[in-house]
């Protein structure tokens, strides 16, 4: 057993380790303390599959789902970031994705 301090001022809980799933990401621990206290139905983008004008394919973490996205909707992301700077291209067909 693992004790999770919880955000938010929520007491701490016990957690058996077999339901603690590894968390890969380029997020700095702020980043992701943050996320954690604000998460609200929100999802962290875990890669960027393909892209067609004006989208982007996403994997979602912790998901199997993909979905179609505007590159203006997740162009924040270091996922999309990294893609995008791999495919400046689909940057000159109307979509401002300036990294800030």
């Amino acid at each position: 057993m693992i004790v999770v301090p919880l955000l938010a001022n929520e007491p701490r809980c016990t957690v058996h380790l077999s339901h603690l799933i590894p968390l890969k990401s380029d997020l700095s621990e702020g980043e992701l303390a943050y996320f954690a206290a604000t998460d609200q139905e929100e999802w962290y983008v875990e890669r960027i599959v393909k892209s067609k004008p004006g989208f982007l394919r996403v994997k979602w973490l912790g998901s199997s789902e993909l979905s179609w996205e505007p590159i203006d909707a997740v162009r924040h992301t270091p996922a999309a970031k990294k893609f995008l700077a791999a495919h400046p291209e689909l940057l000159r067909d109307g979509s401002d994705a300036s990294p800030d």
